[in-house]
């Protein structure tokens, strides 16, 4: 009797397996797939998206409809998760490429549009936004790692927001982070630990390009400094004190266009 009984159980198992969302098809729903529902749901705001979530990821498949919202106050990254539980989430970059047209304004009256135009000069033509590079956070860390290769991404960034992103993912494989941080948002150096290119002291090769000829002397480090910032450096050969950017290990950079300007004694 406990025999038929253990069927029974098991043949109630069966049929309620059978029944779960998913179980009949694919039990997975792939990064192809969710990078769709981004574009669908972003075409209906209005906006042109072309997420690159990878296409072979796969995530397990939802019993209640995805939900797609936008983070940090827009949408180039939106946060798609599984509401059911135990659910699960992600960020993903939308890389928009189109922004809807704004709603023409009603027009105004001759009198009124001439009475605005003197209250307000024609303002000056907006300088378009350009997108960059940047290297993105993939998962959240926390201060004191380090950034592994799979840690990030790459992805298009506003040129307003870049200051002080990074363009390429070399940049920051192997850095410690000095803070802990989220997914989905651009790497800063001020969120890493520095690496110093150039230590306050050392000799090192000091670079102009002055019409189209690369002219080169040494110089002393007046200032520790990394990758990109502006130091003080001393020309070994006129004693003079310029402001230098550091581009490489011991190596540094004068604008040639500007080069009376950077002289700082």
């Amino acid at each position: 009797m406990w025999l038929a009984r253990f069927f029974q159980i098991a043949a109630m198992a069966l049929l309620l397996v059978g029944g779960l969302p998913g179980a009949a098809g694919a039990s997975f729903i792939t990064g192809a797939e969710l990078n769709q529902l981004v574009a669908d749901h972003l075409a209906g705001q209005g906006l042109q998206a072309e997420p690159r979530l990878n296409a072979g990821r796969k995530f397990p498949t939802c019993s209640e409809p995805i939900d797609i919202k936008q983070k940090f106050g827009g949408w180039r990254t939106v946060e798609v998760s599984c509401p059911a539980q135990p659910g699960w989430q992600l960020m993903v970059r939308s890389n928009l490429v189109h922004l809807a047209p704004a709603k023409p304004a009603k027009p105004a009256s001759r009198a009124k549009n001439d009475q605005i135009r003197s209250r307000n000069p024609a303002p000056q033509e907006a300088r378009p936004d350009k997108l960059v590079s940047a290297v993105f956070f993939d998962r959240p860390l926390r201060r004191g790692e380090r950034i592994r290769p799979q840690d990030i991404y790459v992805a298009s960034l506003s040129s307003r927001q870049a200051a002080g992103s990074f363009p390429d993912s070399q940049a920051v494989i192997g850095r410690e982070l000095k803070t802990s941080v989220n997914a989905g948002k651009p790497v800063f150096a001020r969120q890493l630990l520095p690496v110093w290119l150039v230590r306050k002291g050392e000799e090192l090769l000091i670079s102009a390009n002055i019409g189209g000829i690369l002219v080169q002397t040494q110089g002393r480090a007046l200032e520790d400094g990394q990758y990109g910032a502006w130091i003080k450096v001393e020309n070994s050969r006129s004693g003079k004190i310029l402001a230098a950017r550091i581009m490489a290990e011991k190596k540094v950079s004068v604008n040639a266009k500007i080069n009376s300007l950077s002289v700082v004694k």
